[in-house]
């Protein structure tokens, strides 16, 4: 049975700790079709997260959802308030849609469409050239 919109994501929130390392780590490092990509991170860790696709396309997924550039249609897929204190997230890369960062995109669109290296980025403001971003990559085959 297809279902219109099916994500499946899991949040398990650890309690915050002294750590400031933010660390992120991404299994398995090659995607397929019906893989779950899991993202942990050291908490407590930067709110806004982010998948950037070959053509650089970035999608969020947690950002602050007052940021009026996007398009009234787009909201992020994880809460704002409580991300940074998740330490893993898991995203069925089949169904998982982010806001496309991008002219003329209007609602969540999907993320893993094409083949390729798609970035993770952590940050504490996607909108800010000044504020450190922390990275890592995957594959997607088909």
């Amino acid at each position: 049975m297809k279902k219109n919109f099916l994500m499946f994501i899991v949040f398990i929130a650890i309690a915050s700790s002294s750590s400031k390392e933010n660390n992120i780590k991404c299994f398995p490092f090659k995607l397929k079709p019906g893989d779950t990509l899991t993202i942990s991170m050291t908490v407590p860790h930067e709110k806004e997260l982010a998948i950037t696709d070959p053509d650089g396309t970035c999608f969020l997924l947690s950002y602050n959802p007052e940021f009026k550039t996007l398009h009234s249609l787009q909201f992020p897929i994880l809460d704002y308030d409580h991300f940074d204190t998740v330490k893993t997230v898991a995203l069925d890369v089949n169904t998982v849609e982010g806001s496309p960062y991008a002219s003329g995109k209007k609602s969540n669109g999907k993320i893993f469409v094409k083949p390729g290296r798609y970035k993770i980025l952590l940050s504490s403001n996607f909108h800010s050239e000044d504020i450190k971003v922390y990275e890592r990559s995957v594959e997607f085959v088909k």
